[in-house]
Formats: structure tokens, C-alpha cells, sequence
């Protein structure tokens, strides 16, 4: 006797692997995001870093700029 597959295995198989392949994008979609945040945090820390150095040398600059012109009276 003929065996006759009434369940749609293939279609079913197709929608799992579409699925996956969904879950699998999204995951790395967020990996991705995650790392640009974390570059971009760094990138902001080091900036302020640099801004906070650049402000206390122009204040050194001003207190050096004022000795020298008492030293020079």
C-alpha cells in the first residue's frame, strides 16, 4: 500500500529555518549596536579626558603668562 504524508514537513521545516535565520540577524543586529555603543562611550570619555587637560593647561598657561610678566616689571 502507498504511504501518503499528509503533514507539510517541508513547509514547516522552511518556516523554522526562516525563523532562525530571523532570530540569528536580530541577535547580531544588537551585537553590533552594542559594540559601536561601548566605541562610542569610550570615544566620549576620552574626549572629555582630553577637554578636561586642554582647560587645565590654558589655566597653567595664564597663571605661567602672569608670572612672567611680574618677572618682567
Amino acid at each position: 500500500m502507498i504511504k501518503i504524508n499528509l503533514l507539510p514537513v517541508k513547509s514547516v521545516q522552511k518556516q523554522i529555518q526562516a525563523r532562525n535565520n530571523l532570530l540569528v540577524a536580530v541577535a547580531m543586529l544588537l551585537l553590533v549596536c552594542g559594540v559601536c555603543y561601548v566605541f562610542y562611550s569610550s570615544l566620549m570619555s576620552d574626549m572629555a579626558a582630553v577637554e578636561k587637560e586642554i582647560t587645565d593647561n590654558r589655566r597653567e598657561i595664564s597663571s605661567l603668562k602672569k608670572k612672567i610678566g611680574e618677572v618682567n616689571r
